[in-house]
C-alpha cells in the first residue's frame, strides 16, 4: 500500500514538543479536530489533505510552510 506524503509530519511534531502545544491546543489554534490533526501525525496518506489544513498547522505554529514542504510527494511503501 502507497501513502503520499507532501508534508514533514517530524517537522510539526518537533514544533509541538518545543513550543509544548498538545493536540488539543493545535485544534483549538486552527479550528480542526483533535482526530483530524491525529490522523495526520499518526502518518495518515496526505493525499487528501488540502494546503490550508497544513497552513493553519504552520501559522499556529510559528513555522514556515515552506520549510515543512517536500520538494517532491514522499510515496512510501508498506
Amino acid at each position: 500500500m502507497q501513502k503520499i506524503h507532501y508534508v514533514n509530519i517530524s517537522l510539526i511534531k518537533q514544533a509541538m514538543r518545543e513550543k509544548e502545544v498538545t493536540v488539543k491546543d493545535l485544534a483549538k489554534l486552527t479550528g480542526y479536530t483533535r482526530r483530524t490533526i491525529k490522523k495526520y501525525l499518526n502518518g495518515a496518506d496526505q493525499k487528501n489533505a488540502s494546503a490550508i489544513f497544513f497552513g493553519k498547522i504552520a501559522a499556529a505554529l510559528k513555522i514556515s510552510l515552506d520549510g515543512l514542504l517536500y520538494a517532491q510527494k514522499l510515496i512510501l511503501t508498506d
